[in-house]
C-alpha cells in the first residue's frame, strides 16, 4: 500500500520541474533570462547516421576552449547557473572536452552531454565523472542491435553503448542516465521495448520523430535529403499505434513523463511529416552552434555571434527583441515541447487520479484483515 501511494507521490512531486519551466516559458515577464543553454562544442561526428549528415562535414569550425568558458563565466556571472547542454557533432572527439566540463562544473553549472556512445570506454566514463558531468545522453535508437547499427552506420555501436550503460551503473550511479531515440520505420514498433530498458537501467528516454531538418544537409542535394527522409517515415498506421503505446506508457510516467497533449503532436506530425511547426520563443532556451552562432532555436535566423560579440548584449540587443515579439505566440515546434498551462493541469489530474485508483485498489483489501 504504501509503495504504491509513495510512488504516485513521487510522480506528483516530479512535476515541480515542469511547473517550473512552464512558468518560464509561459511568463516570459517573470524572467527574461535563459533557463538553459546548449552549445554545440564542434559540427563533427564519427558515426554514419542515415538521419543526419554531420559525419560528412571535414572541416567543421569548433567554437574555442576560450570562447566557451567565456561565455558561460559571462551568463553566470550576469545571471547565475544554469543547465548546460554539451552537444555536437560528437563531443567526445574533442580533446578538451573534459576541461570545458569542469570549467562549468567549477562555476556552479549542471552539465549534460550527448553522444553517440562510440568513445564511452571505461576510462572517458571516469573523467567524465570525475570533471562534473551531471547527466549522460546518450543516442539509442533501437533495442534490437542490428537495427541500432545499420541506422547509426557502425557495426558495434549499440554493443558498446550497452557496456557503458552497464559500467556507469555499477561504478557511477549518481551519474543520471538519459536515452534520445529517433523515431522512424524500423523501430517506430520498439517504444515498449526501449522504456522498458530505460527503466530497466535507471534511466529515462525521449522520443523524437525523424525530421526534414535532420536530412538537409550543405554536402548533399536536397531532392537527395528528401528521398531518404521519404524512405525512413513509418507507415501511418504502425505510426498511430505507436502514438498508442506511448500514451499508455507515459500516463503511468514510466520511463518519462510526458503531458498526453505531447503525443497528439507526434501523432498529428506523423500524419503531416512536411509541416513543422513554427516554434514559441520566449528566451528561456539559447543554443550556440560551433562556429559560435546564437539561435533562440534552430529554424530562426541568428542572434548574434558570440566570437563578435558579448553573450549578454546579443540576449538583449534588437534582433532579439524583434524574435521574442514575432513568435511569442506562435505554434509550438514538434523538436522542442514545452509545457503549456493546459498540459501542467492534465498532467496533474492524470497523476491525482492514479493516486486515488491506487488508494481505492488497496483500502478494500485493508478491511478484509
Amino acid at each position: 500500500m504504501f509503495r504504491k501511494i509513495f510512488t504516485s507521490v513521487k510522480k506528483l512531486h516530479g512535476l515541480r520541474h515542469d511547473v517550473r519551466t512552464m512558468l518560464l516559458r509561459t511568463f516570459p515577464s517573470l524572467t527574461q533570462k535563459p533557463v538553459s543553454i546548449t552549445i554545440s562544442v564542434n559540427d563533427i561526428c564519427n558515426s554514419r547516421c542515415t538521419t543526419c549528415y554531420i559525419w560528412k562535414n571535414k572541416d567543421a569550425p569548433q567554437i574555442a576552449y576560450e570562447t566557451i568558458c567565456g561565455l558561460v563565466k559571462e551568463l553566470f556571472t550576469q545571471i547565475g547557473p544554469r543547465n548546460v547542454t554539451l552537444t555536437g557533432g560528437e563531443p567526445l572527439l574533442r580533446r578538451d572536452i573534459y576541461d570545458i566540463i569542469r570549467f562549468i562544473d567549477g562555476k556552479g553549472g549542471r552539465t549534460r552531454m550527448l553522444t553517440n556512445g562510440l568513445l564511452l570506454m571505461p576510462s572517458t566514463i571516469d573523467k567524465l565523472v570525475e570533471n562534473g558531468l551531471r547527466y549522460l545522453t546518450i543516442s539509442l535508437n533501437s533495442a534490437n542491435p542490428q537495427v541500432h547499427d545499420s541506422s547509426r552506420g557502425i557495426p558495434g555501436n549499440h554493443a558498446r553503448i550497452m557496456e557503458a550503460v552497464k559500467y556507469v551503473r555499477k561504478n557511477h550511479p549518481q551519474l543520471k542516465i538519459e536515452f534520445v531515440c529517433i523515431l522512424f520505420r524500423d523501430n517506430i514498433m520498439e517504444i515498449p521495448q526501449m522504456i522498458e530498458y530505460a527503466k530497466s537501467v535507471s534511466g529515462t528516454i525521449s522520443f523524437q520523430p525523424i525530421r526534414p531538418l535532420l536530412s538537409a544537409h550543405k554536402h548533399v542535394e536536397q531532392k537527395d535529403a528528401t528521398a531518404t527522409f521519404v524512405s525512413l517515415l513509418p507507415d501511418s498506421k504502425e505510426a498511430e499505434k505507436a502514438m498508442d503505446m506511448m500514451g499508455k506508457y507515459y500516463s503511468r510516467g514510466e520511463g518519462a513523463f510526458l503531458p498526453r497533449s505531447y503525443i497528439e503532436r507526434y501523432r498529428s506530425y506523423f500524419k503531416d511529416p512536411f509541416h513543422l511547426p513554427k516554434k514559441r520563443v520566449d528566451g528561456s532556451a539559447i543554443s550556440i552552434s560551433s562556429d559560435g552562432t546564437v539561435r533562440f532555436n534552430r529554424q530562426l535566423p541568428p542572434i548574434g555571434n558570440v566570437t563578435r560579440s558579448p553573450l549578454m548584449d546579443i540576449l538583449s540587443g534588437d534582433e532579439a527583441k524583434r524574435q521574442l515579439l514575432e513568435c511569442s505566440k506562435a505554434e509550438i515546434c514538434l523538436c522542442d515541447f514545452d509545457p503549456t498551462p493546459q498540459d501542467i493541469v492534465q498532467l496533474g489530474k492524470d497523476t491525482l487520479a492514479q493516486l486515488f485508483d491506487e488508494k481505492k485498489s488497496v483500502l478494500p483489501s485493508q478491511s478484509n484483515h
